[in-house]
């Protein structure tokens, strides 16, 4: 079962995949023409202006990757699903933030929760080394809020969306975001293997999301830091990751320091 240890963020959160190092700084061109002149014949001279966006914090990038990350599990007990959509958008086939839903839900679950993620199950995650099923891929593309009961359905709010939102998907109970410690000390090896890497291309290899093969039944806590070792020869270290989310036999995490790429199958 789910570890319901996991958080939602706003889709303004993806704002962190271009500040994540600081003080970012981007171009804007401006052309440099003088009020009152008449047109060049020549394509106007363009100037650089800095445009600074300041930089955000750890707290709210981890947010945003535990989010990205999601989770792997044996098996999430689903409590409804989108099926149709109120007039005028009846005819829509996806949906985004704002917009309103008809769920399919079992009324006793309904009278419990009001909160719900929205999620997409993934392909299965076998072990590089073993060839064992280490669960599915789950992840949170948004949220929605019941509002009311409408033409035989329950009514819902999408609050937050990651990425456009279809029929069929499926929702859980939401549940509270539980930030990592920032804990500085690295543990020694507990020999996991990382089984899963997801890159994050925009922020690079130092954001990669990575899934491994120990959880909660192996001692592993949300904060915990170690150094990755690569499997080519000679071993060596590669990068440090820290753990962002634990279920009880597989954890989600990132790399917070590389100095090459990390790959499946490399240990920790």
């Amino acid at each position: 079962m789910v570890n319901h240890k996991l958080p939602f963020c706003s889709l303004a959160l993806a704002l962190l995949l271009s500040v994540h190092s600081g003080q970012f700084a981007f171009a804007a061109e401006v052309t440099a023409t003088q009020p009152g002149a008449a047109a060049p014949e020549t394509a106007p001279e363009k100037r650089q202006e800095a445009v600074v966006v300041k930089r955000s914090s750890r707290s709210s990038l981890e947010k945003y990757l535990i989010t990205a990350g999601g989770f792997i599990a044996d098996d999430v007990q689903i409590y409804g699903k989108i099926v149709a959509a109120p007039a005028p958008s009846s005819e829509r086939f996806l949906f985004g933030k704002n917009d309103y839903v008809y769920i399919d839900i079992n009324q006793d679950y309904a009278d419990q929760y009001t909160d719900y993620f929205i999620i997409e199950i993934g392909d299965k995650v076998k072990h590089p080394k073993t060839g064992k099923n280490m669960g599915k891929l789950i992840s949170i593309i948004g949220q929605l809020r019941l509002i009311g009961q409408e033409s035989g359905y329950k009514k819902a709010l999408i609050t937050e969306s990651v990425r456009e939102i279809g029929y069929k998907q499926p929702i859980i109970p939401a549940y509270a975001f539980q930030r990592p410690d920032d804990s500085e000390t690295l543990k020694p090896s507990i020999g996991g293997i990382i089984i899963k890497v997801i890159p994050m291309h925009l922020l690079g290899a130092q954001y990669q999301i990575i899934y491994v093969d120990k959880g909660t039944d192996d001692g592993l806590k949300s904060g915990d830091m170690f150094v990755v070792m690569s499997t080519t020869r000679p071993v060596s270290p590669v990068g440090k990751i820290k753990i962002l989310s634990t279920q009880k036999n597989t954890s989600t995490a990132y790399v917070i320091d590389s100095k090459t790429s990390i790959f499946e199958g490399d240990t920790f």
